[in-house]
């Protein structure tokens, strides 16, 4: 009987073979990135985030500009060489230093056609990341 305990994000399981697992508990597929994005929030002139980890539902990001917990924002970002612009909400303010800000949003305005782009997205990156392990291994 495997067994397991609860971890930020997910959820550890011992496989049969006695090693841990970790099964998300997230309601889409979330994967590490690295991407330049523009962050437009209180009429700023857009000021570029990294994209840290993206999914269909949301995005960690990180960059020099202090948001707020609630706030709106909007997101600029390119997928495959097309643009996507999303609406997105601040959930967690994660980390906080004097020059930077690391926070998780929520997507809550996104067109059908920029959502299957992200899709691919996070397909590719976990993908790429199933690939490194294997050559690891």
């Amino acid at each position: 009987m495997p067994s397991s305990s609860r971890g930020r994000g997910g959820e550890k399981t011992r496989r049969d073979d006695g090693k841990e697992a970790l099964t998300e508990r997230r309601a889409h597929p979330r994967a590490e990135v690295t991407q330049t994005a523009v962050v437009l929030a209180r009429h700023n002139a857009g000021v570029e985030f990294t994209i840290e980890s993206v999914s269909i539902g949301g995005a960690r990001l990180a960059g020099p500009m202090s948001l707020a917990q609630g706030e709106r924002v909007q997101i600029l970002f390119e997928v495959n060489g097309r643009p996507i612009d999303v609406e997105a909400e601040v959930v967690r303010l994660m980390e906080r230093t004097f020059d930077h800000d690391r926070v998780a949003v929520r997507f809550v305005k996104i067109d059908p056609s920029a959502r299957e782009l992200i899709r691919i997205m996070v397909e590719q990156a976990l993908e790429h990341a199933e690939q490194q392990l294997a050559e690891d291994e």
